[in-house]
């Protein structure tokens, strides 16, 4: 008796798109969590500190010198 093989059916483009990539789509929720709890804030934050922030006047921007003045003032460098 001859033996047969059944014909390999292979895999779909969609099956082998996922095995290439599928390190990265169990790191998507992770990189989402990171730029939104993490990345953004910190943005901001560097962001208004460089400026002089009044919610009634709006955003004045000081650059360099709130740190100027932080690192002067003599309140500050006795303590």
């Amino acid at each position: 008796m001859k033996e047969s093989k059944a014909p390999s059916l292979g895999r779909t483009p969609a099956q082998k798109f996922f095995d290439k990539w599928q390190g990265l789509f169990y790191l998507i929720p992770w990189i989402i969590g990171f730029v939104v709890f993490k990345a953004i804030p910190f943005g901001q934050s560097l962001y208004y500190s460089f400026t002089d922030m009044d919610f009634f006047n709006g955003i004045h921007q000081y650059g360099i010198m709130n740190y100027v003045d932080a690192f002067t003032t003599p309140k500050i460098t006795k303590a």
